[in-house]
């Protein structure tokens, strides 16, 4: 009988535990699939998968490790072979401005627990979807009639 090394898998569970913490999300089983249908409702994850990934017995395959790093807001390649995540996300920030005032707001994120980090994840993907939503929405024109042109046509 050939005995499975399951080394990866460990690896995998203790960067998906780790990145759930530092996110402030609750590692239970329920809580991440909650959280991967909630952030992609046509995500195929089940609950046995959810388990066998965080006791490192599993890795998810290609869509659902998607829908997994899509939630956490990190880099598919990180959960699934531990690239340097820091290194991106420098890459990813030195594209933006980024202000003291960016920064002071970051630490003071960091400082709250992990409930209040939760509720200001929760009102950023909703801010986020909003104007996502309304990127998307049609736009309707009504044209009014210009006060200074209806001036000089009657003059």
């Amino acid at each position: 009988m050939k005995k499975v090394d399951n080394r990866e898998h460990l690896a995998f569970s203790h960067r998906l535990l780790q990145t759930i913490e530092e996110c402030g999300f609750e590692a239970s089983p329920e809580k991440v699939l909650d959280g991967i249908l909630k952030q992609s409702s046509n995500a195929q994850v089940t609950l046995p998968a959810v388990r066998r990934w965080l006791a490192g017995q599993a890795i998810p395959r290609r869509h659902n490790m998607k829908s997994l790093s899509d939630w956490l807001g990190v880099p598919p390649c990180y959960l699934a072979y531990g690239e340097n995540f820091s290194a991106i996300q420098v890459a990813k920030i030195a594209n933006k401005a980024v202000t003291g005032e960016l920064l002071h707001t970051l630490e003071r994120f960091l400082a709250l627990d992990v409930s209040q980090r939760q509720t200001v994840q929760e009102i950023i993907r909703a801010l986020s979807f909003q104007k996502n939503e309304e990127a998307l929405a049609p736009v309707s024109v009504t044209m009014t009639p210009d006060p200074a042109r209806a001036d000089s046509a009657s003059g």
